[in-house]
């Protein structure tokens, strides 16, 4: 029996995917991560980077949840071409934000002919779809996925737990940020965050203290202040401010993600490097990373 989480990234670049040489040993699809545990394998978000997610599942029988952060492109775009190879037994659930329009419809509506060939309609497996306004927390236990409304926090060790809140830090409808717990370990994923001002204590609160925390990380300061052509306000951050973040929050380690397409491998080698000198528990996401927690 697993009895630790087990994080895969599986993509790991923001807004479109990149292919060349310049880009090989931190790769070019776009962002998806896969978090094993005892009860459920859950993907967060939907990139290019998913279409790998079905060799990880063929080891165990398990329920699937896949959560969206939002829903823009280069988080939705590996959807059809993973669900289009869920075997017809596997348990699937999907959740994401019910935020700027109806989740459901969404989900049902928009990967269809023409666009692509399997709708959701036509999978075989078992599925379900939460649509979640921020705030809610997901309890699984036994295979089995249940909602929580009001956001009750399950303190047992023997269910997982995954929390969400929804922040206006990325623009124009804002986005979910989720927290992993299991058996006393915290996992937070915050991509395509900008964090404008400083953090409210509601951010903090639902951070604070994790053994992980991935977060967006797209920018460097020159880019993201740059007189010519700012990024200021695209919605995403710089490594200093996730360095920040995660000295304000108490993470144990920062891991850098949605890395900028334009970034290449010797660029991230030294923002890794650069960041470590703020937060020295740093590292910057690569294809195929895997981190037991």
């Amino acid at each position: 029996m697993q009895r630790e989480l087990r994080i895969r990234f599986l993509g790991v670049r923001g807004s479109y995917p990149v292919a060349s040489k310049d880009y090989l040993k931190y790769g070019g699809n776009t962002a998806s991560v896969l978090i094993e545990t005892e009860h459920i394998y859950v993907i967060l978000d939907a990139g290019t980077g998913i279409v790998n997610v079905p060799l990880f599942l063929k080891k165990r029988s398990l329920p699937v949840i896949l959560l969206f952060s939002h829903i823009h492109l280069d988080h939705i775009i590996g959807y059809p071409f993973f669900i289009s190879h869920i075997k017809p037994a596997t348990d699937l659930y999907v959740a994401g934000p019910n935020f700027p329009s109806d989740f459901f419809k969404f989900m049902v509506d928009t990967f269809k002919s023409p666009i692509y060939p399997v709708s959701w309609g036509t999978i075989k497996s078992p599925k379900m779809i939460f649509a979640l306004d921020g705030g809610e927390s997901l309890i699984i236990y036994n295979g089995r996925v249940s909602l929580s409304e009001k956001g009750v926090h399950d303190n047992s060790n023997k269910k997982v737990v995954i929390s969400s809140l929804k922040s206006r830090a990325h623009p124009e409808d804002g986005i979910l940020v989720y927290s992993l717990s299991f058996k006393g370990k915290k996992i937070v994923y915050a991509t395509d965050v900008e964090w404008r001002k400083e953090l409210d204590r509601k951010i903090v609160n639902f951070m604070k203290g994790c053994d992980i925390l991935v977060h967006d990380a797209q920018y460097t300061p020159q880019e993201y202040n740059s007189r010519t052509k700012p990024t200021k306000g695209f919605g995403h951050s710089t490594y200093i401010k996730a360095c920040e973040v995660a000295k304000e929050v108490g993470a144990k380690n920062l891991i850098l993600f949605h890395h900028d397409p334009k970034h290449n491998d010797s660029l991230i080698d030294s923002i890794e490097k650069d960041a470590r000198e703020i937060f020295p528990s740093t590292s910057a996401a690569f294809e195929g990373m895997e981190i037991k927690v």
